[in-house]
């Protein structure tokens, strides 16, 4: 864990490697590596298969510790390349009926709204969304660093985030989301206390339910619809994330405006000809 890949990881991601790591040391750490077979990886995987968000943690942390080894030396082969990650054990966007009972819940002015609102209008992650402060606001956006990727974004503030922050008594210096005492949240505090809320609001908590991390999909998935970039809110360097966090889209509400766009072009060439 002092490799310079490691230590470069975000301390998020670092915790998420040293769980894996930790559980598999505790049931395998008197066994030499050079015995370690692909077959015993995918048997890993198939006592996760009931969890796929947790086999996927661990495929990627295994994967990436089979592909440090033989970089190193410690092995001469790759056994952890090529074995496929499991399907599902991600967050989904949370429903339009949803965020309505949520907001029904926690009106404008709670700790509970104000969090809710600055993780559907900015997209960013829980370790960034207790980071925010009102310093973090330049004019009328929010500026930061991610955390996890070290990416610079710049947010515009939307109408309903500017009237969430309005109803916002007392302000903190330190943090937006801030504890009784001003301190600042964290990461882990913040996601209890949004699990908590979401549990007092009515609502089915859960990978198949609505968790905190789901209203960065639900941020991904309004910009889709809306017919803007996803990348430039949410920071994402990939298309396959970005393509991820669109996937919930509307598909309907997406193909509307392609049909009338084709239909548009289609009279002009009419027109034309």
């Amino acid at each position: 864990m002092r490799s310079a890949d490691f230590v470069q990881l975000a301390t998020s991601t670092k915790r998420e490697k040293k769980y894996v790591i930790a559980a598999l040391m505790e049931e395998h750490g008197t066994k030499p590596l050079s015995k370690l077979e692909r077959r015993h990886i995918l048997g890993w995987k198939d006592k996760l298969a009931s969890k796929p968000g947790a086999a996927n943690k661990m495929l990627r942390t295994v994967k990436q510790l089979m592909t440090f080894a033989e970089a190193r030396g410690f092995r001469a082969d790759n056994i952890g390349k090529g074995i496929k990650m499991m399907r599902g054990g991600r967050w989904r966007a949370w429903t339009d009926t949803e965020m309505l009972m949520f907001e029904e819940r926690w009106p404008l002015g709670t700790r509970e709204r104000t969090g809710y609102a600055l993780a559907l209008f900015t997209g960013q992650r829980r370790e960034d969304l207790v980071k925010l402060s009102w310093k973090s606001i330049a004019g009328e956006a929010f500026r930061l660093k991610q955390g996890k990727t070290g990416t610079d974004v710049v947010i515009p503030i939307h109408p309903e985030l500017k009237e969430a922050l309005a109803a916002v008594h007392p302000r903190h210096e330190n943090a937006i989301i801030a504890g009784d005492r001003g301190q600042r949240l964290s990461p882990v505090y913040f996601g209890h206390l949004m699990a908590n809320a979401i549990d007092k609001a009515g609502l089915t908590r859960g990978p198949k339910g609505c968790l905190l991390h789901g209203l960065r999909k639900t941020a991904g998935r309004l910009l889709a619809e809306a017919g803007a970039l996803v990348a430039p809110i949410t920071g994402h360097r990939t298309e396959r994330m970005t393509a991820e966090y669109s996937r919930d889209a509307n598909q309907e509400k997406l193909a509307r405006p392609s049909v009338l766009k084709w239909a548009r072009a289609g009279k002009k060439n009419k027109s034309g000809s």
